[in-house]
């Protein structure tokens, strides 16, 4: 595993929190959070042990209709790019089923 350094965070629930040699996406080597991290983090100190402990259970309780819900709602197709290389007949030709408006690139 490498080097090991304790955790530098004063908060109880990340006291066993160890930055070993992996690259840590929410904190900095020095024990910071990251910019766009902190409002994430915040929240995730402020809920109630409960809610932590619940977490599971609400993903493994997640239907296939709940994950389409939410895609429709973050990721909607109106404003999804969609970049295809190749010959302009085959291209289209796979893309037709899905009545995709095509514009070559100049």
């Amino acid at each position: 595993m490498g080097l090991v350094r304790p955790s530098t965070f004063g908060n109880p629930l990340l006291k066993d929190y160890v930055l070993d040699s992996t690259y840590d996406e929410v904190f900095t080597e020095d024990g910071l959070v990251r910019p766009h991290y902190a409002e994430v983090l915040e929240t995730f100190m402020n809920l109630p042990p409960e809610e932590i402990g619940i977490y599971g259970k609400k993903i493994a309780a997640t239907t296939p209709d709940d994950v389409d819900a939410a895609a429709k709602k973050y990721f909607p197709a109106s404003h999804a790019a969609i970049i295809a290389v190749g010959e302009g007949k085959v291209v289209r030709e796979a893309l037709a089923p899905f009545g995709i408006q095509i514009q070559p690139a100049p």
